[in-house]
């Protein structure tokens, strides 16, 4: 095929040369526009997707939380102004899977019952009772941390004896999203009791003893508030104090025993239990000196109405009984006896078992 050579008309041909090349321009930058925004829209187009299959996570898929729990080591017993120190210990821990931060823990000592079960009390609190607030900054999934109390922080120097519930909630106020919202607190009972420290027998001329009960937290008043001597209560109160009680020791109970003193409300002991020996007691002694086999007499009171397996000692001597009675016993002194001042006893087998303010002066 014979090619021609491309003509065209000698009028203006400069001008349709110009005008063909513009028109083929014009359709690449077209082209290259349109590519350049198909290329946008595809990119952006993909953006889009991943980022909606991110937000869609797949039907198995669980958040790791945190799950806070909290524990309460404590004494079941304590006294008015007892410092809570190392004795009273909480433990949270986070036994989720996800951290946990800016934990909040309140710790409530109330006078009313906390029911585990509920969440913790948010009414104000009286002076008698104490509310503390803690904050921990972060625990890790599977990390826990005792949380002590700084040694200014006690239970209140007046608070009434009886029962109380000492309540730990950690996040009170839910505002940590956590796998188990219902395990978050711990009740512990608290008993608090009054402290016996001493307990001094009297007679002041009468067969029933007086005990003076030394000791701090008795409370203003008795109350409904008994002192028991043993299993037996005491027979009444002369004097009651947040410091000091006096009481009548129980009738008929038998006097040269130990016995645990206490103090009870109902069934509810409310006091340590003081170990104390109610002694017999020896008032005087006539005649007051003598010779070796001298019959004397022993005046007192609580002796029991017969010797059993009891011995009267002149220092480290035993008399010869003649005769026991509940107020009086009568004995005489050893031939061998050594001159000198020694202490009338009643012992049974080695314990002493009477009081040791009479003496005999052997002349």
């Amino acid at each position: 095929m014979e090619h021609r050579p491309f003509r065209v008309r000698q009028r203006g041909s400069g001008r349709a040369i110009f005008f063909m090349d513009r028109r083929v321009s014009m359709d690449r930058s077209k082209k290259r526009l349109y590519l350049f925004a198909l290329i946008l829209l595809t990119c952006f187009l993909l953006l889009i997707g991943r980022a909606q299959e991110a937000k869609k996570l797949p039907k198995n898929y669980v958040v790791a939380k945190p799950d806070l729990t909290v524990k309460i080591q404590a004494p079941t017993t304590v006294t008015p102004g007892a410092q809570m120190g190392q004795a009273f210990n909480i433990q949270v821990k986070n036994q989720g899977l996800g951290p946990a931060k800016n934990i909040s823990l309140d710790i409530i000592l109330s006078s009313d019952k906390i029911d585990p079960m509920r969440p913790a009390p948010f009414k104000r609190l009286n002076q008698y009772l104490k509310h503390w607030e803690r904050s921990i900054r972060e625990l890790k999934a599977g990390e826990s941390t005792n949380v002590s109390f700084p040694g200014n922080n006690k239970i209140p120097d007046r608070a009434p004896l009886g029962k109380y519930w000492l309540a730990a909630a950690v996040d009170r106020m839910d505002t940590i999203d956590e796998t188990n919202e219902k395990n978050n607190l711990a009740v512990h009972e608290l008993l608090i009791i009054a402290n016996i420290q001493a307990v001094t027998q009297h007679h002041y001329g009468c067969p029933t003893a007086e005990l003076d009960i030394s000791g701090q937290g008795f409370g203003a008043t008795a109350g409904s508030k008994q002192v028991y001597i043993g299993a037996n209560p005491a027979s009444s109160v002369i004097h009651w104090s947040p410091t000091g009680i006096t009481v009548v020791a129980p009738q008929g109970i038998p006097y040269g025993k130990d016995y645990t003193v206490t103090i009870k409300q109902g069934t509810i002991t409310l006091s340590n239990a003081f170990n104390f020996l109610l002694r017999m007691w020896i008032e005087a002694v006539e005649p007051e000196k003598g010779p070796p086999g001298t019959a004397i007499t022993l005046w007192g009171f609580q002796f029991g109405n017969s010797q059993g397996p009891k011995v009267l000692k002149l220092g480290t001597q035993t008399l010869n009984v003649t005769s026991w009675q509940n107020s009086q016993i009568q004995a005489t002194i050893p031939n061998n006896a050594s001159p000198g001042t020694h202490t009338l006893t009643i012992r049974e087998g080695m314990k002493l078992i009477s009081s040791s303010q009479t003496s005999f002066t052997v002349q």
